[in-house]
């Protein structure tokens, strides 16, 4: 049965990777004729880090240099109030850098970010380093999302072409985390489910192939005596 463990662990592993998708709604408000506003809704997936934690966030979205987080100036400290949502653009390994991800991101929340979004476009391994750095350390309370390729070009054209906008961060849809973890055990039951019923049904084909094999090797001998 070696063979059916391994679907199975296969089935429970597809299922919490699902689960770890983020997906984030950019929300702009623009002005039209007469002083009206008319509100676009932009949504992207992007993937939950393991080192935050993995529900709802909300907040502007202001775009920060990879190594703004390092300076101690006080006054940097009172440009962003609590409620923002940082937007971090990865490039390649910097051998000066003043901080780890994993720093970086508390840093963030520790001035007021609910949410942390790292594109790793360039630096795909970041999602790797950031684990490996929070392994040992206490997770953060919020959520820290990587995107990258064309969620993260689409991320960045909104940022740069608008003054204002807001993310809003959900785990796959925005419901209750009670009614996302009963969907979630729904999904495998489903899963293991189907599962059995095809090993049922190949034991079942495997049972009448070995009686008919069986039943020859018996007219043959049979056959061979008379």
């Amino acid at each position: 049965m070696k063979f059916g463990e391994t679907l199975i662990f296969s089935l429970l592993f597809i299922c919490a990777m699902g689960m770890d998708k983020a997906i984030l709604e950019i929300v702009l408000h623009k002005s039209v004729k007469n002083g009206e506003y008319v509100t676009q809704r932009h949504e992207l997936e992007g993937q939950f880090s393991k080192a935050g934690a993995m529900g709802s966030a909300e907040g502007d979205i202001y775009q920060l240099h990879p190594k703004a987080l390092c300076n101690s100036d006080d006054y940097y400290e009172e440009i962003h109030k609590f409620g923002w949502v940082g937007v971090i653009r990865l490039v390649q390994d910097d051998d000066k850098a003043c901080m780890t991800l994993y720093e970086k991101a508390e840093k963030a929340i520790q001035r007021g970010a609910t949410a942390v979004i790292f594109d790793i476009t360039e630096n795909p391994d970041a999602s790797r380093q950031l684990q490996e750095q929070a392994e040992y350390q206490v997770r953060l309370t919020r959520p820290i999302v990587f995107i990258q390729k064309e969620a993260a070009v689409s991320l960045m054209e909104i940022v740069k072409s608008q003054r204002y906008a807001r993310a809003r961060i959900w785990s796959v849809s925005p419901v209750d985390e009670e009614e996302s973890d009963a969907s979630h055990y729904i999904i495998i039951g489903a899963l293991v489910i189907v599962f059995l019923i095809v090993v049922c049904i190949i034991l079942v084909f495997v049972g009448k192939m070995r009686r008919r094999s069986s039943e020859v090797c018996v007219d043959i001998t049979r056959g061979y005596y008379q």
